[in-house]
């Protein structure tokens, strides 16, 4: 975006650049300044939405900063993007790390202004398509409100109930935009010490034992 910072003593080659507490600063790429005008663009891709001060900054070291002067606004929600991938995990066991998808704008922005008022707006996880060859189910919250105050819908129960290996697919009723997450692992608990008796009697090639005490298997899984 292209902005002109008027002042007084404003030196040809000044530096412009805004500034926010806690974000780093977005230095200005200027483009001409005689003076009393300073023209200059901000690439505002991947920017924190909010007031952001601009400062004006003289070879000599001079300093002018005007406060909350430059207003950042994201664009329209265009995509969704898994900010915390789901982790691996246990069978029938909440994902130790639950994912977080967070609602974006074409640049790559964070949306973080309700677009529709009163309506609520919300992001639904399911298995993408063709990675649950198992046929499991995934349980907890799947559909979770979108928090505007960060533009971010997170996850906090999600479970799976067989071994495997997983994706998830991330919808919103703000579009038909969809996003997937990283593949996911989940395994099965297990104890005790192979029982060889019962490895001997039931292994077979290409076969591996699950157990849960050496004198009670329960499971056996092919690989």
């Amino acid at each position: 975006v292209s902005a002109r910072i008027f002042g007084r003593t404003i030196d040809a080659a000044a530096e412009v650049r805004l500034v926010r507490a806690g974000f780093p600063d977005v230095v200005g790429t200027q483009a001409s300044a005689d003076g009393s005008v300073l023209s200059a663009t901000f690439d505002l891709r991947g920017v924190a939405t909010g007031l952001w001060s601009v400062r004006v900054e003289n070879p000599d070291a001079s300093v002018a900063t005007l406060p909350d002067a430059f207003t950042v606004v994201a664009g329209a929600a265009s995509q969704l993007v898994f900010v915390t991938q789901p982790s691996d995990g246990t069978a029938g066991v909440a994902l130790p790390t639950q994912p977080v998808v967070e609602v974006r704008d074409a640049l790559g922005n964070p949306v973080t202004t309700d677009p529709n008022g009163a309506a609520t707006e919300t992001v639904t996880v399911a298995f993408k398509a063709g990675t649950n060859g198992e046929g499991a189910t995934l349980s907890g919250t799947l559909t979770v409100n979108i928090n505007w105050a960060t533009g971010r819908a997170t996850y906090t129960n999600l479970s799976v109930n067989l071994v495997g290996n997983y994706q998830l697919t991330a919808s919103t009723n703000l579009g038909a935009f969809t996003a997937d997450s990283s593949a996911f692992n989940i395994t099965v608990a297990c104890g005790g010490v192979p029982d060889a008796a019962y490895v001997a009697a039931n292994a077979q090639a290409g076969q591996a034992i699950v157990y849960w005490t050496s004198a009670n298997p329960v499971l056996i899984l092919r690989k």
